[in-house]
């Protein structure tokens, strides 16, 4: 029987179904190796879906977000890990914010959140979408949070007063991912319905930010956008 396909919002992965128990046993002898490549799908560690490395040296530090709702830093130095929990869904996107004192998550529970990285304390109240979000990226300035999900909306937030400042249409899909040029003047969103749109922010000093997008179209969905640091 043909087990129904299973994917999960944030990146759309396909997870396999369970064998049943029976089959399992009966095989065991026989195609041992199968057996043993199934078990880590039992294991109590839940998927990593995505990895953010720190920038600041000697220390080095990586931050993983998990499909349990937790976040973990993770030093790779005798200095222990630690975990941060608070989102109540998986954890979808995660960067930090400059200084590496303070970082941010998104999640499929709808928002986005600040926590501090030494203890692990959620700052502020959280930014809330409608609906899951599964992607996000910082200013380099790290004034602004942009964030985007399954409303189609790409969302701009204050990130000291966690106050919303803009948000934009002009997507099909769920919002997969978002990319700001290092001038931090334009913004590129992809969307699982094909769809890249380009922004040029102009930061006003009422606080208002003007838009101009050109929206690209391609027939598979957008997951990911890079983008080259400097001119050739």
């Amino acid at each position: 029987m043909t087990s129904a396909r299973k994917e999960d919002a944030c990146d759309g992965m396909y997870t396999p179904p369970e064998p049943d128990d029976a089959n399992a046993v009966s095989h065991q002898s026989a195609v041992h190796a199968r057996v043993q490549s199934i078990t880590p799908r039992r294991s109590p560690r839940p998927p990593i879906y995505t990895l953010s490395p720190s920038q600041v040296r000697p220390r080095i530090r990586i931050l993983t977000s998990m499909s349990n709702a937790s976040t973990k830093s993770v030093d790779l130095t005798p200095n222990p890990r630690l975990t941060i929990s608070g989102h109540r869904n998986i954890v979808c996107g995660i960067a930090y914010l400059p200084g590496e004192e303070r970082l941010v998550t998104c999640s499929e529970d709808g928002t986005v959140r600040i926590w501090n990285v030494e203890n692990g304390e959620q700052e502020g109240m959280a930014m809330e979408h409608i609906g899951f979000v599964s992607s996000l990226t910082v200013t380099r300035d790290g004034k602004r949070i942009l964030s985007g999900g399954d409303d189609k909306v790409l969302r701009v937030w204050n990130a000291e007063m966690h106050q919303p400042i803009a948000a934009w249409g002009g997507h099909d899909g769920n919002i997969a991912c978002i990319v700001i040029a290092p001038n931090d003047e334009l913004v590129a969103s992809g969307d699982h319905g094909g769809r890249i749109v380009i922004r040029e922010m102009n930061l006003k000093e009422d606080g208002h930010i003007m838009q101009w997008s050109r929206p690209m179209v391609h027939g598979d969905p957008t997951v990911t956008i890079g983008r080259r640091s400097r001119a050739a």
